[in-house]
C-alpha cells in the first residue's frame, strides 16, 4: 500500500513541473510515467489531459475560460426550473432577456 501511496506522490509532484507551457516535453515525460506506473485512475486521468491538453494550454497562457457562458447557462436553467414551465417560449424568452438583459428598472422621480 505503502509503494502505491508514493508511486502516487511521485507522479503528483512530477506534474506540477509540467504544466508550464514552455515544457511540452516534460507533459509527455508525466504521460509516458502515469502509462508505465499501471494505475488505471491515473492513467484515465493522463489520456483525458492528453485529449484536451491544446485547450489546456490555451487556457493556460490566455488566461480564458467559458465560467461566463456557463454562468448565464445555469441562470436560465434556474429561471426554468422555478417557474415550473413558461406557457410558450415567447414568454420563457423575454425572462431571460429580463434576468439577463441588465435592465435599469428603477423609476426616475
Amino acid at each position: 500500500m505503502f509503494f502505491w501511496a508514493l508511486c502516487i506522490w511521485a507522479l503528483d509532484t512530477s506534474s506540477v513541473r509540467c504544466w508550464c507551457p514552455l515544457k511540452r516535453g516534460k507533459i509527455r515525460h508525466w504521460f509516458r510515467l502515469v502509462k508505465e506506473s499501471a494505475l488505471r485512475p491515473l492513467i484515465t486521468a493522463a489520456e483525458t489531459i492528453q485529449k484536451n491538453l491544446r485547450g489546456i494550454m490555451i487556457a493556460m497562457t490566455t488566461g480564458t475560460s467559458n465560467a461566463k457562458a456557463e454562468a448565464i447557462n445555469k441562470t436560465i436553467k434556474n429561471l426554468a426550473r422555478i417557474s415550473h414551465g413558461y406557457r410558450n417560449k415567447e414568454r420563457y424568452k423575454n425572462m431571460i432577456y429580463l434576468r439577463l438583459g441588465k435592465l435599469d428598472l428603477r423609476l426616475d422621480h
